[in-house]
């Protein structure tokens, strides 16, 4: 999903009539290349806007935005000198361009271009260019480029839409070889039509996306066009969230014919934006914040299997720990027949086995040497049974915190980062100093409901997997985790009644969503009745930590909930 046109157009209408005339109160950097913008005017509003090169995008925040970033950089240290105090004059796409203007006064200008792989956040002083999100850029990109003067991106060579008629579009089919798609016709000739507005110009012309040119009703398409067209003079947008066949979820901002599938209605554009990019993408304002933590639970993870491998080094096998022994009782045996100086005793224990060969120690008794052997059998038996507890208190400390990386990466707001946190301190990992700071209460796991209203609860950290199973879950309700990989707790909330194969499904396929094997294509999901699953004896201080018994599986296509119906 990116931004196309008519998206863009949405955002633009609902921003005028949000942020106009609002004052700059505040400017924060979230992350590396991004801003927020604290804006007043009878209420508070907070402004996102990022220049990521890949997925750039501009929305208003549901909630406060806060700084990821440690170092400032030079677009914040300008937006912040020059902005602040200034109101929003204007919110300005130009014509059927993925590009936003805002201007403060008659002066300063931040642009946001949203096209995707070439996105940029730009500050401009009347038309030059003060600063850039973007680094790395090509220097031939001259309009990029600090102290120049800032122009559009390059329009490829395409037809205005608004200039559509029955002649034109005859006249642009008969350039085309009659087996090319009807909608591909529609994205490689008009400007701002992308692929998902192009088949449903089609889908609304011909009632089929995938008609040819050869079969494509001209007259109809041109009708289909214009009342496209006219959707970015009335404004009447109606965003929502979409799933296509291939199980995408599109932002669309108004519905789409031919993406009825499963739609969710957001109230504004910004929250469909808001809804996609955190629940689907897991892209986070303060993912630079997010990045300390993650450091430092790989480092652990790398250094604790560096342990377990130097254990495994450590430890002899029983064969060898029981050869000590049986050397001991056979010199034991075959003292009386050991000629002095004689340096080997070949001798055999029993049948079974084969013979031993003994090295002797001239200078040493017999029962010296038998002594030593007892010795070192008895501390080979204890070290091995240190060991081996060692070795598996660290495999236990791996799985958690594998699972901890997990938790980052599902994490979605400051306080589940800083719920992180103090569950690693409390299982005594020591984390350095961060300057992330806790905000509001611990946050909750996330709550689901089907449209036949059912409950699902899927824990998005360590601690809420604990609260899902031993706290949400009645003995009888259905609990699921992805197997043998890291992941949330899911579980459905069946309340005594038999829970259908649907929901099960729905509730396996958010489990795999929610784990390490979220990007694999078919994931082994385990189900189980909550009465099964206990915690671990030896994870006392490590929430989430549990076994289980007597589960079935399902393998399902990995899913993240499609932001509907969905709260902590």
């Amino acid at each position: 999903m990116s931004f196309d046109s008519a998206l863009t157009a949405a955002l633009c209408h609902e921003l005028r009539q949000e942020i106009i005339g609002s004052r700059v109160q505040k400017v924060i950097q979230p992350d590396e290349r991004s801003l927020a913008l604290e804006l007043y005017a009878g209420k508070r509003v907070d402004l996102f806007l990022s220049g990521e090169q890949q997925v750039p995008r501009v929305y208003l925040a549901s909630s406060k935005l806060r700084r990821g970033a440690d170092k400032p950089s030079q677009l914040l240290l300008l937006a912040r000198k020059h902005l602040i105090g200034w109101r929003v004059t204007r919110v300005h796409q130009p014509s059927f361009e993925r590009l936003i203007e805002f201007e403060f006064g008659n002066t300063w200008r931040l642009v946001a271009e949203l096209i995707p792989r070439k996105g940029n956040l730009l500050l401009v002083e009347e038309n030059k260019v003060m600063a850039v999100s973007r680094k790395g850029h090509r220097v031939s990109d001259a309009r990029n480029q600090i102290g120049s003067v800032y122009g559009y991106p390059p329009r490829p060579a395409k037809l205005d839409p608004t200039d559509i008629s029955v002649d034109l579009m005859q006249n642009t089919v008969r350039k085309r070889p009659p087996t090319v798609l009807a909608w591909k016709l529609l994205v490689n000739e008009f400007m701002g039509i992308s692929p998902l507005l192009a088949k449903e110009i089609i889908h609304l012309a011909a009632g089929d996306v995938n008609i040819t040119l050869e079969d494509a009703p001209i007259p109809a398409i041109v009708d289909a066009m214009e009342d496209v067209v006219c959707w970015f003079d009335d404004q009447s947008w109606d965003p929502h969230l979409v799933l296509d066949e291939a199980n995408t979820t599109h932002i669309i901002p108004k519905p789409y014919d031919h993406l009825a599938r499963e739609t969710v209605k957001c109230n504004t554009v910004s929250e469909a934006i808001e809804r996609y990019y955190i629940a689907n993408l897991a892209i986070e304002p303060f993912d630079a914040a997010r990045q300390p933590l993650r450091e430092f639970v790989t480092d652990r993870l790398n250094k604790l299997e560096r342990k377990k491998r130097a254990l495994t080094r450590q430890i002899l096998s029983p064969d060898e720990i029981e050869e000590m022994r049986i050397k001991g009782e056979l010199l034991l045996t075959y003292a009386s027949s050991i000629e002095p100086k004689q340096q080997e005793l070949v001798a055999v224990y029993d049948e079974v086995n084969p013979a031993v060969t003994i090295t002797l120690d001239p200078n040493k008794t017999v029962v010296e040497q038998a002594k030593t052997y007892f010795a070192r059998y008895k501390k080979a038996k204890r070290a091995a049974k240190n060991i081996m507890a060692r070795s598996n208190s660290v495999a236990e400390d791996i799985i958690f915190l594998q699972q901890a990386a997990i938790d980052i990466r599902l994490a979605r707001t400051w306080p589940d980062l800083d719920q992180i946190s103090r569950y690693l301190q409390e299982a005594g990992f020591a984390l350095p100093e961060r300057k992330l700071r806790p905000s509001g209460g611990s946050p909750g796991p996330l709550k689901v409901v089907t449209e036949d209203g059912w409950v699902i609860w899927v824990g998005k950290n360590s601690q809420q997997n604990e609260v899902v199973t031993f706290k949400k879950a009645a003995a009888h309700d259905l609990w699921l985790h992805a197997r043998g990989v890291p992941g949330s707790h899911v579980v459905i909330m069946s309340t005594g009644r038999s829970v259908p194969k649907d929901v099960q499904l729905y509730a396996a396929s958010l489990a795999a969503g929610y784990s390490q094997a979220k990007d694999e294509k078919n994931v082994l999901v385990d189900i189980v009745e909550r009465r099964k699953v206990r915690r671990l004896r030896s994870s006392k201080r490590k929430p989430g930590m549990v076994t289980y018994s007597g589960e079935r599986s399902v393998r399902v296509k990995p899913k993240t909930a499609l932001p509907h119906n969905t709260t902590k």
